[in-house]
């Protein structure tokens, strides 16, 4: 059946103020932000992911499966959204700190990445008319969506 989605609706998340406030995240208002490691006490400071990071992770990520390596997705998004450590954004100082992080460090990182980034949740409630089924479900974001009429 047809439904209409009311994309007012949608919960538009900006960040947690008590959770920045919690995991001491800055914004440096320049698209990076910066947090200080729980075990290494050591401040790193990093940016959102666009598209094309992820499309080249997925790239990467495809040729280690097709080659047999062991994927290393924590690793390739560490390299990706870290662009400086301790005041400094040396690449050798990146890359020890992405070799050598603690366990409890990459999900600290990952938890204030996952707090700074904005999204959009268009989740909506639907009811069939036929069955009285019902369940919350995503906008269905494709070409129809766009072009509903051709």
């Amino acid at each position: 059946q047809e439904y209409t989605f009311d994309l007012n609706d949608a919960n538009v998340y900006t960040g947690d103020d008590a959770a920045i406030r919690a995991l001491e995240i800055t914004d440096n208002h320049n698209g990076t932000f910066t947090t200080t490691l729980p075990r290494t006490k050591v401040e790193v400071t990093f940016r959102l992911l666009t598209g094309q990071d992820e499309k080249q992770m997925m790239t990467q990520l495809e040729t280690a499966r097709r080659k047999k390596r062991p994927e290393q997705t924590v690793t390739l998004q560490l390299q990706r959204m870290i662009v400086g450590v301790a005041g400094t954004n040396e690449p050798q100082a990146i890359k020890y700190l992405i070799e050598n992080i603690p366990s409890s460090d990459s999900r600290h990182l990952r938890n204030a990445y996952k707090i700074a980034a904005p999204n959009i949740d268009l989740t909506q409630h639907f009811e069939c008319q036929e069955c009285d089924h019902n369940q919350d479900m995503e906008v269905p974001l494709t070409a129809d969506f766009f072009w509903p009429d051709r």
